[in-house]
């Protein structure tokens, strides 16, 4: 865990650092820790009527209640509950006493992008709110003065942590921007600063908050941070509308085969791949290692042994990264349909008899050589209902009994192994 450090803003020169193409934000999305940037004597977070006020933010799709994603002395900028979930937009809200008569503007910002959203006063008596470099809202008149700590993620109340991911918070006197728009882009680099920066804070752990004075001195507290929420990508931006997965997926295939699907799947890089998961038509069935942090090519491989010939089932694969964040690729399902197979000569498997039944039915199994059987009772979605045999026969005949005492009235499916060989069949259970 990181610790209570003082961070001295020094002057930067822009370009006197080479990016590496690695960069971290702040995850939120499972946790009520935030940041405080504390302001000292002689305040330099004392902004004036002329200021900027800026962050990238990435909202979960989720339901969201009143969680603040920037808050300071006067004013707040949080989501606002109720919004954000089901695929439907979040409502980003500025209010405070620095707006003219303690109003409030709202900005709508799609879930599970990356977006830009800035606050911007003017000594000429305008205030605008802006996502995405498009002013929202004029909100009069404005003025940011006082001792303000300025907090990153949460109120520091229960329930007001902000369920999202932040990145490159910016505050400076003066304005960056135009009045009604300007462009930004995620895909700019890092640690970019002007003339009126007071404070950048890009989420690394080494990073420091540019300006052009060295003598701006700020105390930065994590509460409850640690380095697991930094998540790391591979490229300057997190280009493009989604948050970076933590591999890139290059195949992923299912195969049926003797009484069971295989599932194969190929990732071109991974980056803090702890695991992946598999689900079966929604629930989760296995969990494989992951390859950490990569830029080879890793291939995996999973097989299903517990399917039922007949049943068609859909598969999806997750991957959980370090910070146990999982996403599933539901774009990359698969469905597959297992089918009976042919029964071998040897090995013959009557129909069951009485069928319906009640409460007891009778498969006849007829082996022309000793053989291991196995056998169970399923429902029609697949969900084993009761082993009924697991045992080494003897060549001859021989006769499973079934019994459904116990059992509720209904159509189950009865899957019998013989060695490789797999049977299923339809009874009817009516009381």
């Amino acid at each position: 865990m990181k610790k209570l450090l003082t961070i001295v803003l020094v002057s930067l020169v822009l370009g006197a650092f080479a990016y590496a193409g690695n960069v971290k934000v702040l995850d939120l999305r499972d946790n009520e820790s935030y940041f405080e940037i504390t302001d000292n004597v002689a305040n330099d977070l004392d902004l004036g009527t002329d200021f900027t006020i800026e962050a990238w933010i990435y909202i979960r799709d989720a339901a969201h209640g009143n969680e603040r994603i920037l808050r300071s002395q006067g004013w707040q900028m949080y989501v606002v509950s109720g919004t954000g979930e089901s695929g439907a937009d979040a409502t980003v809200r500025v209010d405070g006493t620095f707006l003219t008569g303690g109003g409030s503007i709202n900005l709508t910002v799609p879930t599970e992008e990356w977006h830009h959203v800035a606050l911007q006063g003017n000594s000429a008596g305008w205030m605008n709110n802006y996502l995405d470099g498009v002013a929202i809202q004029n909100g009069g008149a404005s003025n940011i003065t006082g001792t303000i700590n300025l907090r990153i993620g949460s109120y520091s109340t229960a329930g007001t942590g902000f369920d999202g991911v932040i990145d490159e918070v910016r505050i400076s006197t003066g304005n960056r921007y135009g009045k009604f728009s300007f462009s930004i882009s995620k895909d700019n680099p890092p640690f970019t600063n002007d003339a009126n920066t007071i404070l950048l804070y890009h989420f690394d752990d080494d990073a420091l908050p540019p300006t052009n004075s060295s003598s701006k001195v700020f105390t930065t507290t994590n509460y409850g941070i640690t380095t697991g929420e930094y998540i790391s990508y591979a490229d300057a931006s997190l280009a493009g509308t989604d948050l970076a997965l933590p591999i890139t997926l290059a195949s992923f295939t299912a195969t049926a085969m003797n009484g069971a699907v295989e599932l194969t799947w190929e990732t071109a890089t991974g980056t803090n791949n702890a695991n992946f998961i598999v689900y079966r038509n929604g629930e989760a069935i296995a969990t494989v290692a992951g390859a950490g942090t990569t830029s080879e090519p890793h291939n995996y491989s999973y097989v299903d042994n517990t399917v039922i010939p007949g049943i068609t089932y859909t598969y999806v694969l997750a991957d959980v990264d370090y910070a146990n964040e999982e996403n599933k690729y539901e774009a990359e399902a698969v469905t597959v349909t297992v089918a009976n197979d042919i029964i071998e000569a040897d090995f013959v498997i009557g129909a069951a008899y009485p069928n319906p039944f009640n409460p007891t039915t009778i498969v006849p199994v007829e082996l022309s050589r000793a053989a291991t059987v196995r056998a169970s009772l399923y429902d029609l979605s697949g969900r084993e209902v009761k082993a009924l045999v697991n045992a080494n026969f003897s060549a001859g005949s021989h006769d499973l009994h079934i019994d459904g005492t116990g059992m509720t009235t209904g159509v189950y499916l009865v899957k019998i192994v013989v060695e490789n060989v797999v049977n299923v069949q339809r009874i009817s259970l009516v009381k």
